[in-house]
């Protein structure tokens, strides 16, 4: 047996601690930088989750206040008034409606309407935004009859109208709104009966029915008039309790809806837990232009066939903690829209 020569002896009780207590330190403050890794990892893919989904938000408002008032009269439509009205409504569907004001301000129906403070949450005072416009994907023409009420138009296609789509009908005597109840495909018929979802339609009304379009004097007759889809499109932010089933914590799911006409509404994002919306009005028939510019009105200053400039901020935060500190994070987005069928006016008219 070979004998162990000087040098080649193995390491000591002390040392075999001292380098076991090296390791660990090492391995330790390894694994330390490795979890604050995952850690600014997972906080840097939730905001930038958060980025997409929240510009993605902002941009379908954007898109909708882009169109607001396409095809539109200026100033918007008259709903049904005078004698034997009632108030039509909007952001409703079976029954339910989503937002507290659902009612258009003098049953008018104007390109933008403001609705501040009317988000359906229990905290906070988020805004809701409506917004109205053409639809020219259906293309409906020139009606070959309408019957006295109002209640039944004949067209040459009725393809791509559903029952609840809002028609706005045109002609010299002006526009009016009705919500189809009924689709006769056999007789390419569109039916607006009474007693609507909406209640848009008021055969009886005295003013801003589809009776209204008439040529005055008897007979029943109406002048030539051109139908078409519109959309009313409504944002607002939608609270609803976590598993514990309470408001006020942070497992509440805050939720961006979309709604329009009388459909059920649709959620566009998840985790916004504020919608702020202003407006810029301007008068373009008064003499002193600068007393009339309004910036920043949450109102539209009780104006909102003056609106010419829609400013929105949203605010997000994630649907769950990450980070270092392991907590909520949060999200502001801006934009600011002048739709060109507000803003523009052709002077030379």
């Amino acid at each position: 047996m070979s004998k162990i020569r000087k040098g080649q002896q193995g390491l000591s009780l002390m040392e075999a601690l001292v380098a076991m207590l090296v390791a660990s330190i090492v391995l330790a403050a390894g694994s330390t930088l490795v979890i604050k890794a995952l850690q600014i990892t997972d906080l840097v893919m939730v905001r930038a989750e958060m980025q997409q989904d929240g510009r993605a938000a902002i941009n379908s408002i954007l898109k909708d206040l882009s169109l607001s008032g396409t095809g539109m009269p200026i100033g918007g439509v008259q709903l049904p008034t005078g004698t034997g009205s009632t108030k039509s409504l909007f952001a409703c569907s079976g029954g339910v409606c989503f937002l507290r004001n659902h009612f258009f301000p003098g049953n008018h129906m104007y390109p933008v309407l403001p609705d501040p403070n009317d988000g359906n949450v229990q905290q906070g005072t988020p805004d809701a935004l409506t917004m109205v416009y053409l639809d020219r994907t259906v293309n409906l023409g020139t009606s070959t009859s309408i019957n006295a009420s109002g209640s039944q138009i004949d067209l040459a296609n009725v393809a791509g109208v559903n029952i609840g789509d809002l028609i706005i009908l045109s002609n010299v005597h002006g526009s009016a709104i009705g919500m189809v109840t009924n689709v006769l495909a056999n007789s390419n018929s569109l039916v607006f009966a009474n007693s609507d979802p909406l209640n848009i339609n008021q055969p009886s009304a005295a003013n801003g029915n589809i009776a209204a379009l008439q040529d005055p004097g008897p007979g029943n007759k109406y002048p030539v008039t051109t139908a078409a889809r519109i959309l009313v499109i409504s944002y607002y932010l939608q609270q609803s309790p976590g598993p514990d089933g309470t408001f006020g914590n942070d497992d509440d799911n805050w939720q961006l809806m979309r709604q329009v006409n009388g459909q059920q509404p649709v959620p566009v994002m998840d985790g916004v837990e504020n919608l702020q919306v202003t407006y810029d009005v301007y008068d373009d028939t008064a003499n002193n232009s600068s007393s009339t510019l309004v910036t920043n009105t949450k109102t539209a200053n009780g104006t909102p066939g003056l609106i010419r400039k829609v400013n929105v901020v949203l605010n997000a935060r994630s649907t769950r903690k990450a980070g270092p500190t392991k907590s909520l994070i949060h999200l502001t987005l801006a934009a600011a829209v002048s739709p060109r069928n507000l803003s523009f006016r052709d002077r030379y008219k």
